[in-house]
């Protein structure tokens, strides 16, 4: 028999995004081109836990295409570097499209529209008598008393208005965001020395303004949610997504989060999916949580409260949105229709809008983390669809 001879870091059942049977390393998989590829095969460069789907499938119902919509869909998707796009209207599928080798059991990383998925299953918790959004961090977390931790709250770490020292800029090699990716285990460790693990990361946070003063988009802290879900529960974190969310929701597949070299989950922005189950999410968002998510929590994200609105205009998003407000690792853009946004870096998104029911995920692998142009492309181009969708019909139409 003939000896197969492999180069270090090859794999024979995939091409990589350039054609070639090179795997991308993790200094440069977050990298265009090689994200597109990367993006869908995560499982294959960082550890990962499944998040276990159950035995039941919530239908989603199909539907035609509009021709307008259709329009409007094939004018940004070329552009825009999307490579998963599902629109829903009272569950019902209007649009779904694959691209670059993806299908609907592929699944894509969601950045940090896992932060918002964090915030639900906090919800979930929450519903049940396990959290209490006013409680001190440190009665969840007692060996973080002493710390600067101290005097936060859950709803802090919820709202993003905890003072917590951590810079988000992801152009500067040395921000805080750059430097948690080894502590995630998404990147290699400076100098070679072994990476901290996440919970002693978050530990050795200092502060730099008054907890609950101003909101402040901190990756970090989502993180911070996924320590405390772990010790209250005593359950990995995986175990308790699947328990309390993904299986009652009736997710057609597993899902999966990456993992560092000790275990600890990223739920910042570590969630893999399938598209039509990033569907259901929202679709259920839209049906009031059908007993899974509390009513009232989806309520309390959609109308916030004045601390939260004081928080957001302190930090100067009111003079972008002065409508809008951040709860429970929601941005929320229009309370008033309860249209909810879950967004990630390289272009991943989640759009609900409660009073049209109309859904949409978002997969996508831009060339740089953050580009204001096409998330406002891409939004206007689903509201423009749900204006469709929701156009009163015309006399004597049908």
């Amino acid at each position: 028999m003939t000896a197969v001879v492999r180069r270090r870091g090859s794999r024979p059942d995939a091409r990589g995004p350039q054609g070639g049977l090179q795997r991308p390393t993790l200094a440069e998989w977050q990298r265009a081109p090689q994200n597109t590829w990367a993006y869908q095969h995560v499982r294959e460069l960082v550890p990962t836990a499944l998040i276990r789907r159950g035995l039941a499938c919530r239908e989603l119902t199909p539907g035609g295409t509009p021709p307008s919509i259709a329009a409007i869909v094939d004018a940004l998707i070329p552009g825009t570097d999307i490579d998963a796009l599902l629109l829903l209207h009272e569950g019902r599928v209007v649009v779904e499209r694959y691209r670059h080798g993806m299908t609907p059991s592929s699944r894509h990383l969601l950045q940090s529209v896992s932060k918002s998925i964090c915030g639900t299953l906090v919800g979930i918790l929450a519903g049940k008598g396990m959290l209490e959004p006013a409680a001190r961090v440190t009665h969840y977390l007692p060996e973080l008393k002493g710390t600067p931790w101290e005097g936060c709250t859950l709803r802090h770490v919820l709202d993003m208005t905890a003072g917590t020292a951590f810079s988000e800029d992801y152009d500067d090699p040395e921000s805080d965001i750059v430097e948690s990716e080894a502590a995630i285990g998404w990147s290699g460790s400076p100098a070679g020395e072994p990476a901290p693990g996440l919970w002693e990361y978050i530990a050795c946070l200092g502060v730099d303004a008054e907890h609950g003063a101003v909101f402040r988009y901190r990756s970090i802290l989502t993180d911070l949610l996924a320590w405390i879900v772990e010790n209250v529960t005593g359950r990995p974190y995986a175990d308790v997504l699947s328990r309390g969310l993904w299986t009652p929701m009736g997710a057609e597949y597993d899902a999966e989060i990456t993992l560092n070299a000790y275990g600890d989950p990223t739920a910042d922005g570590g969630i893999s999916c399938a598209l039509r189950d990033l569907g259901r999410l929202g679709d259920l968002i839209c049906r009031g949580g059908d007993g899974v998510i509390p009513s009232h929590w989806i309520e309390d994200t959609r109308r916030g409260d004045e601390e939260c609105r004081r928080s957001w205009r302190a930090s100067g998003c009111a003079d972008r949105n002065p409508a809008g407000h951040y709860r429970n690792q929601w941005w929320v853009d229009d309370p008033s229709r309860g249209t909810l946004l879950a967004v990630g870096t390289y272009g991943q998104m989640l759009y609900i809008d409660i009073e049209s029911r109309v859904v949409a995920a978002s997969m996508a692998s831009w060339p740089s983390a953050v580009d204001d142009s096409r998330r406002r492309r891409t939004i206007e181009a689903v509201e423009a669809c749900r204006d469709e969708l929701t156009r009163p019909a015309s006399v004597g139409g049908t």
